[in-house]
C-alpha cells in the first residue's frame, strides 16, 4: 500500500541519500536503522545498489527503499549500459524489491500511471508547470534541487495556494534545512557526502548520532510551521492525519 509509504515518508522528514562516496553502504544503513529511519534512498550513482537492496530486504524488511538518479526511459537506460552496466530500468528495480522512485528528471504520465498506486514517485521539477503538471499526473511529491531556494519559494508562493508537496534535495546542511523547509518544502534529504563531511567518528555510532540529529532539525522546522499537522501525524492513528496536510493529496493516497 502506497499510503502507508507515504506516510512513513512524511512522518521522516528527512531522507539520507547513499551516494558514490565510497563509503560502506551496508555499515550506514544499519545507523539509519538504530537511528529509528524508516526510508532511505539509494541512487543508482552507485554500482552497488541491486545487492544491497537484496541485503537490506533480507535483513531489514521493513526498510523503505527508494531508487535515485532513475530515468523512466528504457532506451537511454539499455544504451548507458554499455558505459555503466549497473544501470537498471524501473521493472528491473520493481522486481528486486525497490520501494519508490525518485530522479533529477520529470515522469512520464505512462510511467506515474503505472506505479502510482505501488510505489512512492518523485520525479523533479523545474518550473512552476512542471511541478503542477507532474502532481496532476498523479506524483506523490516533487522533488526540486537547492540550496538556492528560489523556485520553491516560487512554486508554494501565495497565488499559487502551496498546492505542492515538496522535496528539496542538494546542499541540505543543518544550516539549510530549516530554511528549505521555510521556503515550502514538505521533506529534505542529504547525501552521507554532505552529512558525514567533517565527522571524525565514521562508526555505526557516530554515523547514527548524525542521522538523529538531522532527522530532529527537519521534524522540528515543520512542526514549527506546521503544528497541527505535526500532532496528527505523529500522535493519531487511522487516515485523519490527511485532513491537515496543507497541500494536494493525489488520488492514489486518497483513494486506499
Amino acid at each position: 500500500m502506497v499510503k502507508v509509504l507515504y506516510r512513513e515518508f512524511y512522518k521522516q522528514a528527512f531522507i539520507p541519500i547513499f551516494v558514490n562516496d565510497g563509503r560502506d553502504a551496508r555499515l550506514q544503513v544499519e545507523a539509519c536503522v538504530k537511528a529509528g529511519l524508516k526510508v532511505i534512498e539509494f541512487t543508482q550513482r552507485r554500482s552497488d545498489l541491486l545487492e544491497t537492496l537484496y541485503w537490506i530486504k533480507s535483513k531489514y524488511p521493513e526498510l523503505y527503499v527508494l531508487a535515485g538518479s532513475t530515468i523512466d526511459n528504457n532506451l537511454l537506460v539499455k544504451s548507458q549500459k554499455r558505459h555503466l552496466p549497473h544501470l537498471l530500468d524501473l521493472e528491473e528495480m520493481v522486481s528486486a524489491g525497490i520501494d519508490g522512485f525518485v530522479s533529477m528528471m520529470k515522469f512520464s504520465d505512462q510511467t506515474i500511471n503505472k506505479y502510482c498506486k505501488s510505489h512512492l514517485l518523485i520525479p523533479c521539477a523545474s518550473t512552476v508547470n512542471e511541478a503542477c503538471d507532474l502532481l496532476g499526473s498523479g506524483a506523490h511529491f516533487i522533488k526540486v534541487l537547492g540550496p538556492e531556494l528560489g523556485l520553491a519559494r516560487q512554486i508554494n508562493s501565495d497565488p499559487l495556494f502551496k498546492f505542492c508537496p515538496l522535496f528539496v534535495t542538494g546542499g541540505m546542511d543543518i544550516e539549510h534545512i530549516p530554511m528549505a523547509f521555510s521556503a515550502g518544502a514538505i521533506a529534505v534529504a542529504s547525501g552521507f557526502d554532505l552529512t558525514l563531511k567533517g565527522v571524525n567518528d565514521l562508526s555505526m555510532e557516530g554515523i547514527c548520532k548524525v542521522m538523529k540529529e538531522y532527522h530532529k532539525t527537519a521534524v522540528n522546522s515543520r512542526r514549527n510551521l506546521y503544528p497541527e499537522l505535526s500532532d496528527a501525524l505523529y500522535n493519531q492513528d487511522g487516515d485523519s492525519w490527511l485532513e491537515k496536510v496543507p497541500h494536494y493529496l493525489p488520488e492514489s493516497v486518497r483513494e486506499e
